[in-house]
């Protein structure tokens, strides 16, 4: 990649600028709260679950790290209005598959400090990226769900 910025021109390879925007990305993007209610996109979800309408969800975790991997999912939450009705029925999402955020959840100068410090240490001191910038790990996440529960793969498409 080249650029030029107040004609002196700059020259990277693929892979440090690609780091270099995620990781801008990231530091600059707003995290949502908890008890934030975010529509997503319905697309995205089991045939036999899916409906034309966006499905409701809580956002009850942040930056969730799956074992034996180096990237992390921004959020994880329940199905709005039923909760967690059984064990593991928490649904990891990115950013991307927010359609409409409904609701907004409490924020304070704490929230704020732990956003910071969250990025901090996962984003720089780990050096962690979402796993939406990760075509590996998203493709090797979704070969375990696949095996684990026989979920079903439509065009590269992970239904959750």
């Amino acid at each position: 990649m080249e650029f030029s910025l107040k004609k002196k021109y700059f020259r990277l390879q693929e892979e440090p600028f690609f780091h270099l925007v995620t990781s801008s990305i990231e530091i600059m993007r707003e995290m949502l709260p908890l008890g934030t209610v975010v529509e997503l996109n319905p697309r995205h979800f089991l045939p036999e679950q899916s409906t034309s309408s966006p499905t409701k969800v809580v956002i009850t975790e942040r930056y969730i790290v799956p074992t034996g991997y180096q990237t992390y999912f921004p959020y994880g939450g329940v199905i709005y209005p039923v909760g967690e009705l059984k064990k593991d029925a928490t649904i990891y999402f990115t950013e991307p598959l927010i359609t409409n955020v409904v609701h907004t959840g409490y924020r304070d100068e704490m929230e704020e400090a732990f956003e910071l410090l969250i990025k901090e240490d996962l984003l720089v001191k780990e050096n962690r990226r979402s796993i939406e910038f990760s075509t590996e790990d998203m493709k090797g996440l979704q070969s375990e769900m696949e095996a684990k529960e026989g979920l079903v793969k439509d065009n590269g498409t992970l239904y959750i």
